[in-house]
């Protein structure tokens, strides 16, 4: 028998981008434009608490350290072209019948899809710096990868161990 996260009928995490394109639907429904770097900085609150509170990754892929925080490879290669710049756009995929590009539809289960604007509602409206600001704490996840990896600027790659760990004390200590 296959162990859990392995066998063929269990979605262990949703693909970054559709995770991405659902925050992009919340962003527009409540007229705030986001950046690519804001963007990534919330796929990973809404990973980090999805971790702490449900004990199961959000989506599938490793966050990575890079200089301005916790950063999905996938998602800012998607969204690089908007620089600085609010994301104009969706990710994509190719439609194999058409073999046209389409916007990825976020396939997210109610329940989750509830949770992530339950976390969305606490740090959307926060600046670009106040979440950088965030994920920069000392001992948290990101300043873990990189003392791991000292001799890479970028690229060391998050635990979610060590992500769970850091989402699950914080909720201890809001609630002193």
């Amino acid at each position: 028998m296959l162990p859990q996260d392995e066998s063929p009928h269990i979605r262990v995490g949703y693909d970054p981008r559709e995770v991405a394109n659902f925050i992009l639907d919340e962003a527009s429904r409540l007229q705030k434009p986001i950046t690519n770097l804001v963007l990534n900085k919330l796929i990973y609150f809404c990973h980090g608490w999805h971790l702490a509170l449900l004990g199961t990754p959000l989506q599938r892929e490793t966050f990575e350290a890079w200089q301005y925080g916790p950063v999905l490879r996938s998602v800012y290669s998607e969204f690089r072209d908007s620089r600085t710049h609010p994301v104009q756009h969706k990710a994509k995929t190719l439609d194999l019948s058409t073999g046209q590009m389409v916007d990825i539809e976020p396939k997210i289960d109610i329940e989750t899809a509830t949770f992530l604007r339950e976390i969305l509602k606490s740090y959307i409206f926060l600046t670009p710096w106040q979440l950088v600001e965030i994920t920069h704490v000392p001992n948290g996840p990101w300043d873990l990868a990189l003392r791991r990896n000292s001799d890479s600027k970028r690229g060391a790659r998050l635990n979610n161990s060590d992500i769970a760990s850091f989402f699950a004390t914080y909720r201890g200590k809001e609630r002193q």
